[in-house]
């Protein structure tokens, strides 16, 4: 569109030097090539403004970057940074500052986006913990739990969580009928999660909206710690 504009201009010009027109028809020209110039600078300006516009929804949508600094016992911290690709896929880097023996990256790579974080001390040995929160898009919005254990408060390491660990996850019985749609939340130096179920009644055979509240603990496990569940139970859900 902007070369036809630019090329009608051109064209304009050589018919009035060509044809010797006269005065009033070059005045008239004139002013007609002012309208036209001022309308090819306005659309040239609008692009330009459409073009960033759709750079920065781009940039914001597909490569969101964000760091946050968490602070945690003896003047130590954790850095979490998240590198947000589109609404559904992250990629989320935590490293350590404080740690005498560890300055290294914790990585995990194409995990849900992060949705929260907590800081507390499961295991009451008086190292707290971080806690990353992440839960995936869509119908089901199934959260998961990504933990870092502070080893004597001179290294880190990932907490083994075996709901990550798909050879492990399809033999936890506390996670039948897990859909998704869960809250995980701590309160008291405890680590809870909690979702909806819906079960046969023996008596009406009829399903039976519950919710089910699983508490963990943090055990030792191999060189480092595992998140593994104390209680669950089911409830019923109040209308």
């Amino acid at each position: 569109m902007i070369r036809i504009f630019i090329y009608g201009y051109l064209k304009l010009q050589h018919c009035v030097v060509h044809l010797g027109m006269k005065i009033s028809f070059i005045n008239y020209s004139f002013a007609y090539r002012t309208i036209i110039t001022i309308g090819l600078i306005s659309t040239i300006l609008a692009c330009q403004k459409l073009e960033k516009k759709t750079s920065n929804q781009v940039k914001a949508d597909y490569n969101e970057i964000k760091a946050t600094k968490v602070t945690i016992n003896f003047n130590q911290a954790f850095i979490i940074k998240e590198i947000k690709y589109g609404q559904s896929m992250s990629d989320i880097y935590v490293s350590g500052t404080g740690f005498s023996n560890s300055t290294q990256i914790l990585t995990f790579s194409k995990v849900a986006p992060l949705e929260t974080f907590w800081v507390t001390d499961l295991d009451e040995n008086g190292y707290e913990e971080l806690y990353l929160i992440t839960r995936s898009v869509g119908s089901g919005a199934k959260a998961s739990v990504i933990g870092i254990a502070s080893m004597d408060g001179k290294s880190y390491k990932t907490i083994f969580n075996p709901e990550n660990d798909r050879s492990f996850k399809e033999k936890l019985v506390y996670l039948e009928g897990y859909q998704g749609h869960d809250s995980i939340f701590i309160e008291q130096n405890k680590l809870y999660r909690q979702f909806p179920v819906s079960e046969t009644s023996s008596t009406s055979k009829s399903e039976e909206k519950q919710y089910r509240l699983i508490t963990y603990r943090l055990v030792l496990y191999n060189k480092s710690y595992s998140l593994q569940v104390d209680t669950f139970l089911n409830q019923a859900l109040q209308p």
